[in-house]
């Protein structure tokens, strides 16, 4: 188990995500994919987990499933933190600051229902302006996000 703190300097925990985490998550999120989606989808969070690149909150109010497709770049397979976004940048942060410092990149696609500007914390306005009208995956430039939630944490006086 590992922790992570918000940007209003509150404690999270969060720890890899294992197979029984699966059933959990994908009940969470069902209500946002179509049902012909979700037997993909739950062998794609299963590759994560066996890679160990899934990682959730304790309480499964956030949770990130990516594997590695090259080095340094990552396919996201699932990114929720519907309403919780202080706590879904403090769990980002913790994993791509501590434990997986070398994906710098991240492509995921949005599912039928959802918007981009869900994710606008992680994205940059190239990915932003590119996806909109296209097929075109969503970037979220992960050294990027690093840098500004670094650049957070250091006006704030937390680290």
């Amino acid at each position: 188990m590992y922790t992570t703190l918000d940007l209003l300097g509150n404690t999270h925990k969060y720890r890899r995500c294992t197979p029984h985490d699966i059933e959990i998550h994908s009940a969470v999120i069902q209500n946002e994919i179509s049902v012909d989606e979700v037997a993909g989808l739950q062998q794609r969070m299963a590759q994560s987990v066996a890679e160990e690149t899934a990682y959730t909150l304790v309480d499964h109010s956030c949770f990130i499933y990516y594997t590695i497709t090259q080095p340094g770049l990552s396919q996201g397979v699932v990114l929720y933190g519907k309403n919780n976004p202080l706590k879904m940048i403090a769990l980002f942060s913790g994993v791509f600051h501590h434990r997986d410092e070398k994906t710098f990149k991240m492509d995921f696609s949005l599912h039928p229902g959802k918007f981009v500007q869900e994710y606008k914390s992680l994205l940059t306005m190239t990915s932003i302006k590119r996806a909109i009208g296209t097929d075109r995956p969503l970037v979220v430039r992960v050294d990027f996000v690093k840098d500004k939630i670094k650049d957070l944490y250091l006006r704030r006086g937390m680290i």
